[in-house]
């Protein structure tokens, strides 16, 4: 984070030089980490610890008359960008399991009618940090009990009964994706409709929701690039020069991932945290204790009359394709 500037972090390095009477702390490294980097970033990358002190003084006039406390409240605010920073860090520690990166698993679903339990593909797209580590694809063969697959999702994504007929069900290719996917944060274009998905073929086979935070490509390209006509997955990886084929879920998962590393370059955030904080999102939550949805802050008048139309994808609808994800 500190090496690649990201928003974030300079965010606080500018926090703790508004107050001079503070100075970083934290136990020194012997050798430094990283000489090659900026000298003015050697105190932050050097040290084992980080934290903050108050410079020793003589002056206890305001312990005495009164001033102590507003004056604390004052420096305290000023430091927040910095305990922002030290928050990202922990959390990223937990989410990405081992602290050394954040992990994203981009997913995205086709399915065979409008029942969420009818998915028939899922691809996933595997990054660390800004790093694309691998991808997967899988068919899928959902329960007989989700009938035939429509006509129109067929004309979508072109996988017919017949296709998967002899695939592994979602409870065989879960026990393959499971540890990725668990702890990551899930990165989906309309992710109302993926995470539905998700959750509702994991009850299907009674197995227990995994634990992690996922964000929202539509709702993230909708506050970074305002201006694009729609925001549709294949509108934005166009503007964006990501290839696509559309609807084939490898590709679209990848395509997603993509953009989610667009728009932390574009805003020079260090992960998918820091990025919702910035655009004044919170990112959704799946876990066995419960849900929580990908949200948004609401929009001014200007920004809500240039978004109408658009729609989510759910069962009622899921037959017609992906509102903005189609």
């Amino acid at each position: 984070m500190i090496l690649r500037e990201d928003k974030l972090f300079l965010d606080a390095y500018r926090a703790v030089q508004t107050v001079p009477e503070m100075h970083l702390s934290g136990e020194l490294y012997k050798r430094p980490k990283h000489p090659e980097a900026k000298e003015i970033y050697q105190a932050w990358l050097n040290r084992k610890q980080l934290g903050i002190d108050f410079e020793e003084t003589q002056n206890f006039d305001p312990v005495f008359d009164g001033s102590f406390v507003p004056l604390m409240l004052e420096r305290f605010a000023k430091l927040a960008p910095f305990y922002h920073f030290l928050c990202t860090l922990r959390d990223r520690a937990k989410i990405g399991q081992g602290g050394t990166c954040m992990r994203y698993v981009a997913m995205d679903f086709e399915t065979g009618n409008s029942y969420y339990t009818s998915a028939c593909s899922i691809g996933l797209a595997y990054y660390e940090d800004d790093q694309l580590v691998g991808t997967e694809t899988f068919l899928i063969r959902p329960p007989d009990s989700v009938g035939k697959f429509h006509w129109y999702n067929v004309k979508i994504h072109g996988i017919k009964r017949s296709h998967v007929k002899d695939q592994p069900t979602f409870d065989e290719i879960w026990r393959k994706i499971q540890d990725k996917v668990d702890g990551s944060v899930i990165v989906c274009h309309n992710a109302v409709f993926d995470t539905e998905v998700l959750c509702r073929c994991l009850e299907f086979y009674n197995i227990p929701l995994p634990t992690c935070q996922y964000i929202c490509t539509v709702k993230v390209s909708q506050k970074v690039w305002p201006d694009l006509e729609n925001h549709k997955l294949n509108t934005v990886a166009d503007a964006l020069g990501i290839t696509l084929n559309h609807h084939e879920a490898g590709s679209d998962a990848h395509a997603c991932g993509e953009i989610l590393q667009c728009a932390l370059r574009e805003t020079h955030c260090a992960d998918a945290q820091a990025l919702a904080e910035h655009l004044g999102m919170q990112l959704g939550v799946i876990s066995p204790a419960g849900r929580r949805q990908c949200s948004s802050a609401k929009k001014s008048g200007t920004e809500r009359k240039s978004h109408t139309g658009r729609h989510r994808k759910t069962a009622s609808n899921a037959v017609q394709g992906k509102g903005e994800d189609q």
